[in-house]
């Protein structure tokens, strides 16, 4: 279940994220420190998405290291989107409008990624737990075994 939720999430996250950027490629935000073009966008756009699908295509095909990596790259892609709350703050002249605008929807997008993290750390956990129990499971029967070859 987690599993299906850091997937689902984790394409959520990547969405919002385009959205976001595509929103900061558009001349009605205007940064001072100049506009990125829609070239800009696309690479952004390229590179993330293959940031965020490798790793879940692995962590889809049972490797857990996949859901790993995506956490490092939803975490770095947080710190990525909270520049834009500092850009809208300090190099934009936009209305007030658009400004609170960008700014929620970085919120939104930061929320979404500390959502994902705390699956993740939850998924972990859960992976811990089955390794604990299992692990216990196996040692109890050894230790059964051998009080019955004592006897």
């Amino acid at each position: 279940m987690l599993k299906k939720q850091l997937m689902m999430w984790g394409i959520v996250s990547w969405g919002l994220f385009t959205a976001v950027n595509l929103a900061m490629s558009l001349p009605l935000v205007r940064l001072s420190h100049g506009q990125s073009t829609m070239l800009d966008f696309w690479k952004v756009t390229a590179i993330s998405l293959v940031l965020y699908l490798l790793p879940l295509i692995w962590g889809a095909a049972g490797h857990n290291s996949g859901f790993y990596i995506l956490g490092l790259v939803i975490a770095v892609y947080t710190i990525a989107t909270a520049n834009v709350i500092i850009a809208m703050v300090t190099g934009s002249s936009a209305t007030m409008l658009i400004k609170t605008a960008m700014i929620v929807g970085a919120v939104v997008v930061i929320g979404v990624n500390l959502y994902w993290l705390i699956l993740g750390f939850r998924y972990r956990k859960t992976l811990d737990e089955k390794r604990d129990d299992a692990l216990y499971h196996k040692l109890n029967e050894r230790h059964n075994d051998k009080q019955k070859e004592v006897k």
